[in-house]
């Protein structure tokens, strides 16, 4: 009996023939820069967004579907951001997320599972696909 793939599988394949055919590359873990990294998908599975994926290690995405992550200054989101060259005022044009609830969340309050989720997406290096580099 053949099964129809799901949303999820569908997203997988999608990222894998990406890579394969070099629209996407693998990167480092946008939140400890480990290698290996693994496809996140943090705004779902659905059509539209299946190529929309952030880099992460096994660790840091069992903590992100676990619900574990903790203050994301524990993982270096101060860090991230400077390396990123992204000011507060930039990352809450980009995540949505205010900037008084950004500072007080890099000072070491954990943010909630969507917050970590919009900052690290927003974080991520884009890649852009081949032949529209400038």
């Amino acid at each position: 009996m053949h099964h129809s793939p799901t949303e999820q599988e569908l997203a997988h394949s999608a990222v894998t023939k990406a890579v394969k055919d070099g629209r996407l590359r693998s990167e480092p873990c946008v939140v400890c820069w480990a290698l290996p990294t693994a496809a996140h998908h943090p705004r779902g599975y659905d059509e539209a967004h299946r190529l929309d994926v952030v880099w992460l290690c096994a660790r840091c995405h069992e903590r992100i579907h676990g619900r574990t992550i903790g203050p994301l200054a524990d993982v270096g989101f101060r860090e991230m951001r400077t390396a990123a060259k992204m000011t507060i005022r930039q990352l809450e044009t980009r995540t949505g997320i205010n900037r008084g609830r950004l500072s007080i969340i890099e000072r070491g309050v954990a943010p909630t599972e969507d917050e970590a989720l919009r900052i690290l997406a927003a974080l991520q290096v884009e890649v852009v696909p081949k032949g529209d580099a400038a």
